[in-house]
């Protein structure tokens, strides 16, 4: 009985150390884990403020893009302007002149 009773007391010193060192080793994988969440978190943030400055870089490349394209279609427009200008005074000139030669 004797004998017994001390093998059932060493497997349950056995499995008291077991339990200790699987106690043990889950708290540390729960810390790694709770750090690796933390670095997950920073990461998102991170992402998501540079998502958020790349939108805002784009809209302003946008604006810039239209505001360059609405310039751009207003020199093509005065540039069409100066030509029907110079056209008309062409026109003007020449029938003066040869208002000028008729007087002649």
């Amino acid at each position: 009985f004797d004998s017994r009773l001390a093998e059932l007391d060493q497997t349950s010193h056995a499995k008291d150390g077991r339990l200790q060192d699987l106690t043990q080793e889950t708290s540390m994988l729960r810390s790694q884990v709770s750090l690796k969440d933390r670095k997950l978190q920073d990461l998102e943030a991170k992402m998501l403020k540079s998502d958020q400055d790349l939108d805002v870089k784009l809209a302003n490349t946008s604006k810039g893009l239209d505001q360059s394209r609405k310039q751009v279609k207003e020199l093509v427009d005065e540039n069409r302007s100066i030509r029907q200008q110079i056209s008309d005074l062409s026109a003007t000139s020449t029938g003066y002149e040869e208002m000028l030669r008729r007087k002649d």
